[in-house]
């Protein structure tokens, strides 16, 4: 029993700790975006949402073929592509934490 316990401790650990969770990071700001509008409709956050699904995964999609088209593999980029990611996620939270919301120009379009 503790080889299971053990192996799901360490399963979901991956799982949240992966980049995969990434994705996650657009919806979030697009649900604060949507909350931070006050005198928006409610029927726009359903909106808002989809245009951020679709973006998500346009960007896969073209981020799977031009690599594709490269014959390259995400695991051959991953060295510099991680910590670029990782570091534009830390710096606008950043930003957000003194006050400086990046975002405020796409709420108000």
């Amino acid at each position: 029993m503790d080889e299971y316990l053990q192996a799901f401790i360490l399963g979901n650990g991956a799982i949240l700790g992966n980049v995969c969770v990434l994705p996650l990071y657009p919806g979030l700001i697009a649900f604060l975006g949507g909350m931070a509008g006050g005198g928006h409709s409610q029927r726009s956050r359903p909106f808002l949402g989809f245009i951020v699904f679709a973006g998500v995964v346009t960007i896969m999609v073209g981020l799977g073929a031009l690599l594709f088209q490269l014959n390259r593999s995400f695991s051959s980029i991953f060295d510099w592509l991680l910590p670029l990611i990782f570091g534009v996620v830390v710096l606008l939270g950043l930003l957000m934490l003194a006050g400086k919301n990046p975002f405020a120009r796409i709420t108000t379009a």
